[in-house]
Formats: structure tokens, C-alpha cells, sequence
């Protein structure tokens, strides 16, 4: 049996899927609470960042996006890539950027 046949292999079945999405919903809305952050809307995809990002925020209509950097800098950012540089191209709504 090849490797890439292996079950493990495999991306997680949905319930798996849904059981993290929640547990990342009710992180990150334990974050803004703390923060005093009232009337924020908390949205989990899959997929991209800047592309997630993006779709929700158009979708939404949201007036303002706000995102967490890690300040990558040099090759690190050139090898990981740079989700708000992508934001900041793409985005229509105003972008907030907060160094985490």
C-alpha cells in the first residue's frame, strides 16, 4: 500500500471539521469578549486566508476588516506569505492591522 492510500492520510471527516470550526468560534469569541470587544461578528472558513477573508467580508458587508500579523518579515514572509499584504490589495472595506 502506497502512502497517499493511507486512511490517515485523509482530510478529516465532517464532524471532525465542525467539532474544531466550534471550538475556533468560541476561542476567538472568548478573545473579543475579553478585549471588550462588543458587537463583533465571529466567522470561520475554510480555505485561504486572504481569499476566506475576503468572501466573508463581501458577503457580510462588513464596513471594516479587522487582522492579527505576525510582523513576518524578509524571506520568512516571502516563504510563508503575507495575509494582510494580500488583504490590503484585495480588500474594498477599510483594514485594521494589529501586530499579535
Amino acid at each position: 500500500m502506497k502512502l497517499s492510500d493511507n486512511a490517515s492520510n485523509k482530510v478529516p471527516n465532517k464532524a471532525i471539521e465542525q467539532g474544531i470550526e466550534q471550538e475556533l468560534r468560541r476561542e476567538l469569541t472568548d478573545m473579543l469578549e475579553t478585549a471588550g470587544a462588543t458587537g463583533a461578528e465571529v466567522h470561520v472558513a475554510p480555505g485561504d486566508a486572504g481569499h476566506m477573508v475576503k468572501y466573508v467580508a463581501d458577503s457580510t458587508h462588513a464596513a471594516v476588516v479587522v487582522a492579527g500579523t505576525a510582523g513576518r518579515k524578509g524571506v520568512s514572509a516571502l516563504i510563508i506569505g503575507n495575509t494582510s499584504e494580500t488583504l490590503l490589495r484585495t480588500l474594498d472595506q477599510d483594514l485594521l492591522v494589529l501586530h499579535v
